[in-house]
């Protein structure tokens, strides 16, 4: 397995039912989310998955948050991302900068110059951090 490329795909579909006990559980542990490392975090989410979702106990994940590639200090870990992704991202840093243009025309604090124009690459159909946008789920 080493030397094989990550690609990210679509996220994976919940079932609602499912998705209502894992926000019941956010709830219920948030006064203890706190106290815990983003590692801790991490790791607790990882067991809920595979408590809710058997079939995560025989396989690896990980949990990936894809607003992180909207920001120019998250180098991603993975080589391409699959175009419903490319797709999200570029509709993100759209939203991202026309918020940016309204904060502006009121004065209000507004991100680093950088972050501004990473978004615009991206709306502009620039790829980030050298990434490949692929067809299908490996690639």
């Amino acid at each position: 397995m080493q030397g094989e490329e990550k690609v990210m795909t679509e996220p994976r579909k919940i079932d609602p039912i499912k998705e209502k006990a894992i926000r019941r559980f956010e709830r219920t542990f948030e006064r203890m989310l706190p106290l815990l490392s983003a590692e801790e975090k991490s790791l607790l989410v990882k067991e809920v998955i595979m408590m809710i979702e058997p079939k995560f106990k025989t396989t690896s994940f990980a949990v990936v948050d894809l607003a992180d590639l909207l920001l120019p200090a998250n180098k991603s870990n993975y080589t391409k991302i699959s175009v419903p992704i490319w797709n999200w991202l570029q509709e993100q840093a759209k939203i991202n900068l026309e918020y940016f243009d309204k904060q502006k025309e009121k004065g209000e604090d507004l991100p680093d110059h950088e972050t501004v124009e990473h978004w615009a690459n991206i709306r502009n159909g620039i790829v980030p951090f050298g990434l490949r946008v692929e067809k299908g789920e490996q690639g």
